[in-house]
């Protein structure tokens, strides 16, 4: 993603038109050469198989054949996709749901940052915002099961109930909007009050015309309306940890997703063929809509993502202090009593059982996962450098071509049933090496953190280039010192969701007692009947207040760090 360039690059840019290829090429030589290790290691961990999967969607693949071995079927696995009630149903389930979370998301995000803009104190609406943001950094497994607590028919703490919401297609949908809005809303919402603060610093009130309209709607619509593109990119993905322990018999016809039908289809059932058809399906239609946002938000909305001029802590003429206020209350509250039931009411409530919390919870699987996540941060920050500092570079040649690669790369994910073959083609199933390897790599925070150098401090590069300083001096004497801020709340944000993540220990280890992470939880609450723990048990949810702590400090003591740009990469990463 680029901004307009300032004038002084004119100069920049016709040196560089006065060169060949090739002396460009040597010009900018050690931008390819600083990418090479990361791109090996993209190679090996995303791109190599993706092809595997690609080429296995066209076979009848048999584990036990290999991808050599399996017989060569064509086409016939994307017939039988199409042909599958299931699949259509999913997909119709998933691009209806995703549309609706986008437009309210969209709206509530603009309404709020409206309304929020009229809080004349920046401190007190940095505090606001941040509890808008703070849900999330609590774990998708967390937030659903105690939606699943809330709306028991006989353990909720609001009382008993004659109905099993969750047992009903239609407010299932709607609990699930809702906690998806709750979660992943506010981020949408930051964005949209950067970009009034950067309006409201770079003109002010004293300019002709300086309304309402103009210093606040308008800015806020063109962040939000960039980040309902941005989301369109993943309109068949859902947030799985969320709505796998949710979802039940009662309303699979009517809310599993794509995400379920391919787990279920691939790695419950072993049926690869439509398995990997749906999910390269599902990447080819992201794909091309992740090209096109790319391009629409490059060309007209990026100002509107990366503020240079935000402080979000700056105070904000114009809108109405009762609607910010009356909005500030209303989610604060919200996201209190979220808080409360899952971080305090199970210390205060009395469990009924004798099981002591050391053996539901294995704190040496506790600390593993915290060394091993470490190390994946830093090594995914150091990938993350690497692959950004390339793209700070406007005129290099085959950038654009570069950017796309890594748009398509971005695409693949985690989790994928072809990145489950790799792993156990070589031997890593039931280890805890594919828990931390996943984690290095996060094509999204090289865009972030690339975007919010060029949008900040682009203009030194290009002065640099002209005084002619070096790329490598560059690296070390002006992009390190700038981005070493976002950088590490993007760590931090790699941390949290590698810590609140349990898809990698469900599908890559079998042994109930190599379990890491937030998988700990989901094995008390699975395992709750065979140890005669009621459901509700207090001490169950007990475990998941404790294991939900650490995002919740790191993201407190990284606050004034984690800003509307960085967030943005928090969108991708379901």
């Amino acid at each position: 993603m680029d901004r307009e360039l300032p004038p002084q690059s004119d100069i920049v840019m016709q040196s560089t038109r006065n060169k060949s290829l090739s002396e460009r090429i040597w010009q900018y030589k050690f931008h390819y050469i600083i990418v090479i290790p990361a791109f090996f290691l993209v190679f090996g961990l995303k791109i190599m198989p993706f092809l595997n999967g690609l080429y296995a969607s066209f076979l009848e693949y048999k584990p036990h054949l290999g991808i050599g071995g399996s017989p060569w079927v064509g086409w016939d696995n994307y017939k039988a996709l199409f042909q599958s009630p299931e699949f259509r149903s999913a997909l119709g389930n998933t691009l209806t749901y995703k549309i609706i979370y986008i437009v309210a998301g969209g709206v509530l995000a603009f309404g709020a940052a409206l309304a929020l803009s009229g809080i004349r104190s920046g401190k007190l609406r940095s505090w606001i915002t941040s509890m808008f943001v703070l849900p999330y950094v609590i774990p998708s497994v967390v937030l659903g099961h105690f939606a699943m607590l809330m709306f028991s028919a006989t353990s909720s703490p609001l009382g008993p109930t004659d109905r099993l919401l969750l047992g009903e297609p239609g407010p299932f949908r709607m609990i699930l909007l809702a906690l998806e809005l709750l979660k992943y809303g506010g981020i949408s919402m930051i964005i949209a009050l950067a970009a009034i603060s950067a309006t409201h610093s770079r003109f002010g009130d004293g300019i002709s015309g300086a309304t309402f309209g103009r210093l606040n709607a308008l800015p806020a619509a063109k962040a939000v309306a960039a980040v309902m593109l941005l989301q369109l990119a993943m309109i068949t993905t859902t947030d799985f940890e969320l709505l796998h322990p949710l979802i039940s018999p009662l309303v699979m016809q009517t809310a599993a997703t794509v995400d379920i039908f391919v787990y279920q289809m691939g790695f419950m059932n072993m049926n690869f063929g439509p398995a990997l058809a749906g999910t390269f399906f599902s990447y080819g239609l992201q794909l091309a809509l992740a090209l096109a946002a790319y391009f629409i938000v490059r060309g007209t909305l990026l100002d509107s993502l990366f503020q240079r001029d935000a402080d979000p802590a700056a105070d904000l003429k114009g809108g109405s202090a009762v609607a910010g206020g009356v909005v500030g209350v209303a989610g604060t509250g919200l996201v209190l009593f979220v808080l409360y039931f899952i971080f305090v009411d199970p210390f205060l409530s009395q469990s009924s059982t004798e099981i002591p919390l050391t053996e539901l919870l294995r704190l040496p699987n506790v600390a593993l996962s915290a060394v091993l996540f470490w190390g994946a941060m830093l090594i995914s920050m150091l990938v993350t450098i690497t692959l950004a500092y390339p793209m700070t570079a406007r005129r290099l040649p085959g950038g654009t071509l570069y950017r796309i690669m890594l748009i398509a790369v971005m695409g693949i994910g985690t989790g994928t049933l072809f990145e489950y073959l790799q792993f156990r083609w070589l031997g890593m199933v039931n280890t805890i090496y594919p828990i931390a390897i996943v984690g290095f790599i996060n094509i999204v925070s090289a865009f972030v953190l690339k975007s919010i150098f060029n949008g900040q401090y682009g203009h030194l590069k290009e002065q640099a280039e002209l005084e002619g300083r070096g790329e490598f001096a560059t690296l070390f004497t002006l992009f390190l010192p700038k981005i070493w801020k976002p950088l590490l709340a993007l760590g931090a944000l790699q941390f949290i969701v590698l810590w609140n993540s349990y898809l990698p220990s469900l599908l890559y280890i079998a042994d109930y007692s190599k379990h890491l992470g937030m998988m700990q939880f989901l094995n008390a609450i699975n395992m709750s009947d065979q140890l005669g723990i009621d459901r509700s048990d207090p001490i169950l949810y007990r475990i998941g207040a404790l294991l939900s702590l650490p995002p919740l400090v790191l993201f407190l003591l990284l606050r004034k760090w984690i800003v509307g740009g960085v967030l943005l990469g928090g969108l991708f990463k379901r």
